[in-house]
């Protein structure tokens, strides 16, 4: 019975990696975090009828989630003006991708 529930797990585990889609920044992997000397801050609005999920780019352009907004939310994020920060749908599909400026941004996602 364990074993069943391990492999339904690793089912449910590829299935998402595999909906998983990459913005092209990310295939290139040019797109990550390189220094964490200038603070800023960004927010993002979701000004969409649909989830949106705000991950943060890590040094090695790993996905790290922060936020995920329902329609109508918004979350203010302190970062670094060299950190990127991707935005998907529900899926993990790859919409785009934002740098912070250096003062405070408001990003509408759409």
């Amino acid at each position: 019975m364990m074993r069943i529930a391990s492999i339904l797990g690793l089912l449910a585990a590829s299935s998402w990696v595999c909906a998983q889609e990459l913005h092209e920044a990310e295939e290139r992997q040019v797109a990550y975090s390189v220094s964490g000397e200038y603070q800023t801050g960004i927010t993002f609005q979701n000004r969409s009828e649909d989830v949106r999920r705000i991950y943060w780019l890590d040094y090695e352009g790993k996905r790290k989630l922060y936020s995920e907004l329902l329609a109508g939310q918004e979350q203010r994020l302190d970062t670094y003006l060299t950190h990127p920060w991707l935005v998907t749908d529900e899926q993990d599909r790859a919409l785009d991708v934002y740098y912070p400026d250096s003062r405070a941004r408001v990003v509408e996602l759409r």
